[in-house]
């Protein structure tokens, strides 16, 4: 069985069904699936077949840290967010019944004890997705700065700027930007016409409280700004000014280094 660590030196990447799914988990399963991505192991014959993936555990100490509460209350809050977990990704969903749907679930199983922790086990369906990460390029975001974020859109906001960030335009000019409709953003960002029905509602919600988190708790400088046309917003202006090479090391490190840079920079002006 792989145990599981606090390993804030990987990445996670993001864009495929399997990853896609985490955008509607809680911010404590998507902690958990983080976790989970970071240290998913396949099973392999000796002609290198496939034949499954290893069950992972997490000791009670790091799930009461991931839930962010005493003793006495994670277990209840854990055992509520695992009730409440939609166990299931979407590979194929059409409207038109000619394509139909397609959902899979996510992990075998999730279990809980008080000596061993949660244990838990990707669905041996998931193999492609997770085998596919290996192969191609994605929105990479080191974990350590996932953790800090207790917003599922401060994350989605970071994904959708930092894929972004190899288009040589953006490289010359140091900045990033990105114009979302309100419609792109409700399709993005997951948000439902009846969880936020009015636009004002969104841009507070969804841009103006994640982004001065992202701000607050992460290296990473981002500003928005709201465009209106004949008094109705428009669109969204997302920003984000690239780190400089130096500070590009530090994110693989800690977030206090690119504080210390930032810091010496400042007092060297």
């Amino acid at each position: 069985m792989k145990k599981i660590t606090i390993k804030t030196s990987g990445d996670v990447y993001k864009s495929n069904p399997l990853l896609e799914s985490s955008l509607g988990m809680s911010v404590i399963m998507g902690r958990i699936f983080t976790l989970a991505l970071l240290q998913v192991q396949p099973i392999l014959t000796s002609n290198g077949k496939f034949t499954g993936f290893e069950r992972i555990n997490i000791e009670p100490e790091i799930v009461k840290n991931i839930c962010g509460c005493g003793f006495t209350s994670y277990y209840k809050r854990l055992k509520y967010e695992v009730d409440n977990f939609k166990n299931w990704v979407n590979l194929r969903n059409s409207d038109d019944p000619r394509e139909g749907f397609e959902y899979r679930p996510l992990f075998d199983h999730i279990d809980f004890t008080l000596e061993k922790g949660l244990e838990f086990k990707f669905a041996d369906c998931m193999a492609p997705y997770i085998a596919e990460l290996n192969g191609r390029h994605y929105t990479r975001i080191a974990a350590k700065h996932i953790f800090a974020l207790s917003s599922v859109y401060a994350v989605r906001i970071l994904e959708i700027l930092l894929e972004y960030r190899n288009i040589s335009f953006f490289k010359k000019t140091g900045i990033i930007t990105r114009n979302l409709s309100i419609d792109e953003i409700r399709s993005l960002f997951g948000v439902t016409d009846e969880k936020y029905k009015q636009h004002s509602d969104i841009i507070k919600k969804v841009i103006k409280a994640p982004v001065a988190e992202i701000n607050k708790v992460t290296p990473f400088s981002v500003s928005y700004q709201v465009v209106k046309k004949r008094g109705r917003i428009s669109y969204v202006v997302l920003k984000m000014v690239l780190p400089s090479s130096q500070e590009c090391e530090a994110l693989t490190g800690n977030i206090e280094q690119v504080a210390d840079i930032r810091k010496e920079e400042h007092l060297a002006k």
